[in-house]
């Protein structure tokens, strides 16, 4: 068929037969309303339930470190020294430890291998790393007292929280070394 353009152009056009176009929705179904409302449900319902688990690892974490603070508070013991060969020193304790909510005291000697004592060395060394590591890393008041075979390090009734760090991990390596 030859068709005309508006400008007098002639055009060879197709005869197109008609066809049955469905009718386009351009809004969403209710079943698609629907499963959107769920899906928001539920992302809701997701953030809360994160939020509950964050609040409860919060409250366990505060739990275990009230619990350590209490196993660590007033906690006595000892370094028990059964000697390089045999039983040197008896068996006798020879270095006590005390941790108060104030103060950490040890007295004593290991008596282990005298001149080569790794005992006392290893006690001396966390004890001076923890008295250095206070004064150096918190902003607590420390005052402290080392002498051979005798350290008192106190520091304030309410300890900053790297303070309390620092406590629990000199007072958990001096327990493991009571232990070996």
């Amino acid at each position: 068929m030859l068709v005309r353009t508006a400008t007098g152009r002639a055009v060879f056009m197709r005869e197109v037969k008609a066809v049955n176009v469905p009718e386009i929705t351009v809004g969403k179904t209710e079943q698609e309303k629907e499963f959107d409302k769920l899906k928001a449900e539920i992302k809701e319902l997701r953030l809360q339930l994160r939020e509950q688990e964050l609040e409860l690892n919060r409250h366990i974490a505060g739990e275990e470190k009230a619990y350590m603070r209490g196993r660590i508070d007033g906690l006595e013991f000892a370094i028990r020294c059964n000697g390089v060969s045999g039983d040197v020193c008896g068996g006798q304790i020879m270095i006590n430890i005390s941790i108060a909510p104030t103060q950490l005291t040890v007295t004593g000697h290991a008596g282990y291998n005298p001149g080569n004592d790794i005992v006392c060395a290893a006690v001396s060394a966390l004890v001076q790393t923890f008295e250095a590591s206070a004064r150096e890393f918190t902003i607590d008041e420390i005052s402290s007292s080392l002498k051979d075979g005798d350290a008192v390090i106190t520091w304030p009734r309410a300890p900053t929280e790297k303070l309390k760090l620092l406590i629990d991990s000199t007072c958990l390596g001096l327990i493991r070394m009571a232990g070996s």
